[in-house]
């Protein structure tokens, strides 16, 4: 009776520990080793740097995905912890020339800051919020109404080719619309479909539309502005 009542007790035991041994493995395989971490990206110059950027860190070991986000200048980064450190990352987007810090609400895009004092430049709309561009108009001015976002690179080149044409044509009065994300009102109410940007619309001294410009094309738009501002009233 001594060895059976030994030998039951040796099978709970063993029955004990081998049910611990699995919860263990267990709760090691159901474990999730990926972890979130954010990168802002400050004055980047357009929307390519930043989807360039989260490419190349998708392509970096222990990294399992990277969302740049174009709205906020910012890459978020599912990541293997084991693997990987949030300083590796940051190495590797600065490695890129890129400035950068991790943490969120960070993110910038650069700003544009060319126009000679004097230039009639206003900014008219929240983003991404819809405006009645004909209350904007300058009368007596040739009025040049630029679609455009922090994120775009072209629209950049807009914004210079009219500071250097606003140095020397006083009768040139310039409006910009942010439209924020695609998925905006202004997008949706006001772009061509398929959207596309810079969006420039220009307007005679009488308030008459006179151009309308979707993309890049810069001898062409300062052509059109120079022919409008030399146009009799």
């Amino acid at each position: 009776m001594r060895t059976h009542s030994y030998i039951v007790r040796c099978q709970v035991w063993v029955t004990l520990c081998v049910q611990s041994l699995a919860i263990v493995l267990w709760a090691g395989c159901g474990s999730n080793p990926l972890q979130t971490a954010v990168i802002s990206m400050e004055k980047i110059e357009c929307a390519d740097c930043g989807l360039q950027t989260a490419d190349r860190l998708r392509k970096t070991s222990g990294v399992h995905s990277a969302q740049f986000n174009v709205r906020t200048a910012e890459i978020e980064i599912r990541y293997d912890a084991r693997v990987l450190t949030t300083s590796a990352m940051l190495r590797t987007v600065d490695s890129l020339g890129v400035t950068a810090s991790l943490g969120a609400g960070k993110g910038s895009y650069q700003k544009s800051e060319l126009f000679p004092p004097h230039a009639d430049v206003a900014n008219i709309n929240r983003p991404g919020q819809w405006v009645d561009v004909t209350l904007h108009l300058v009368p007596g001015k040739v009025t040049v109404i630029d679609f455009h976002a922090d994120w775009c690179l072209p629209c950049k080149k807009v914004d210079e080719a009219m500071a250097v044409l606003m140095s020397t044509e006083p009768a040139l009065a310039y409006r910009r619309i942010d439209v924020g994300p695609w998925d905006s009102e202004v997008v949706r109410r006001s772009l061509d479909k398929p959207p596309e940007l810079p969006l420039v619309l220009i307007f005679n001294r009488s308030g008459q539309q006179i151009h309308r410009f979707a993309g890049l094309d810069l001898p062409v738009l300062r052509q059109a502005i120079r022919d409008a501002v030399r146009a009799h009233p």
